[in-house]
């Protein structure tokens, strides 16, 4: 019974720092939350294996590659955009502060270049 007691208040006092941690703006807090996820390109793999069969249709290399390139910059155009959602959706629920926007900017530009560097694979 005294071990359960002791884990309870284990459990109170780290809630309750948390939530210190939380309401004083403690410039870090924010981050222990931040769960923008931004696209891989293992998301768009089919997209992209669609797009490429499609330009496979194509009857010369020139069209074959304005295909391919209208494809890819629709994907890069759309995940840009739910990028942006991203960000955005993160700073309206855990503030808008600089130091969360740097970090989730960071992240996307990380994400960003990962993915452009599997699609140009």
């Amino acid at each position: 019974m005294k071990a359960r007691i002791s884990s309870l208040r284990r459990i109170a006092v780290l809630w309750s720092l948390l939530t210190i941690l939380i309401v004083t703006g403690f410039p870090y807090a924010t981050n222990l939350f931040s769960e923008a996820r931004f696209r891989t390109f293992n998301d768009d793999r089919g997209r992209v294996e669609g797009l490429l069969d499609r330009a496979g249709e194509e009857t010369t290399l020139q069209e074959w590659e304005d295909s391919v390139r209208t494809g890819r910059d629709a994907l890069r155009g759309e995940w840009e955009r739910e990028a942006d959602r991203a960000i955005e959706e993160e700073l309206r629920e855990h503030g808008d502060t600089p130091e969360l926007r740097n970090e989730l900017t960071v992240k996307r530009d990380s994400a960003r270049a990962s993915w452009e560097s599997a699609l140009a694979d």
